[in-house]
């Protein structure tokens, strides 16, 4: 099944709000640390979809990362 761009888009905002709730610890009161890692792998498979099907420009908002 290929995704229209517009549910890509979709899929890039639902993982950014995952990967923010992530970063602040918010899952882990509602997940077990087992799951929470299948959770980030799942996150991880879904983020490599999105990228090689929504090139970086088409995307509403770009990821800071914090060195």
């Amino acid at each position: 099944m290929k995704l229209k761009e517009n549910q890509l888009i979709a899929l890039q905002n639902v993982l950014d709000c995952m990967d923010h709730y992530i970063c602040i610890d918010h899952v882990r009161d509602e997940y077990r640390e087992s799951d929470l890692q299948d959770l980030e792998s799942q996150i991880q498979v879904l983020q490599k979809i999105v990228n090689q099907n929504l090139p970086i420009a088409d995307r509403p908002f770009e990821r800071m990362y914090f060195v």
